[in-house]
């Protein structure tokens, strides 16, 4: 599998940003090269409640150490897609807390978050034998004309790099095919120029 439709995405979205003074200070040439931009994949209604500001907290549980945990920072970016369909919004992370759940950290998350998160009791149910979570704060919400996503894989939660001075896009996660065709991730870094 290419990684060519995180460059392509990244440029889609951000093109769409030109002429929004906020956004072009977060995202346009020479803005913070720490920044990492990020892909977040919603179901309905959730991806709804996010577009309408309804929803302003983003948690995702795991039972393993898994993106985003501890790969997202205050100020990285976040490209908001429904599943299945496509990127509607950006978002920048104003805060985020990672936690190592028992049921104290459960419950005071439930307690906490709960209403920013816009969830059930069904969500509460299923997470209940999770290790991690991460919440996120979306602040600065944007939404955008809509922009095809080609990712075909079932991640909800996509690392899609950040800015490098010299060479343009660094990405941080892609998938190598071995010979017997079979894909696995990788850590290695590939490079894209715009």
């Amino acid at each position: 599998m290419s990684s060519t439709w995180i460059s392509r995405l990244i440029r889609d979205v951000v093109s769409q940003l030109t002429g929004d003074e906020y956004w072009q200070s977060r995202v346009g040439v020479g803005q913070d090269l720490n920044r990492t931009y990020h892909l977040a994949v919603f179901t309905q209604p959730l991806c709804r409640f996010v577009l309408e500001g309804k929803k302003t907290v983003e948690s995702r549980f795991s039972i393993t150490r898994s993106a985003p945990y501890s790969q997202i920072k205050k100020g990285d970016v976040v490209f908001v897609k429904e599943s299945g369909g496509l990127v509607q919004a950006v978002a920048e992370i104003g805060n985020v807390w990672f936690y190592q759940l028992d049921d104290d950290e459960f419950k005071g998350i439930k307690n906490r978050f709960g209403r920013a998160l816009c969830v059930d009791d069904d969500f509460w149910h299923a997470k209940t034998g999770c290790s991690y979570a991460t919440l996120m704060f979306f602040s600065n919400l944007r939404t955008i004309k809509p922009v095809s996503c080609e990712k075909r894989d079932r991640r909800g939660w996509v690392v899609l790099g950040n800015l490098d001075t010299e060479q343009g896009f660094h990405n941080c996660d892609h998938r190598n095919t071995n010979s017997k065709g079979t894909e696995s991730l990788s850590t290695a870094n590939l490079t894209f120029q715009f």
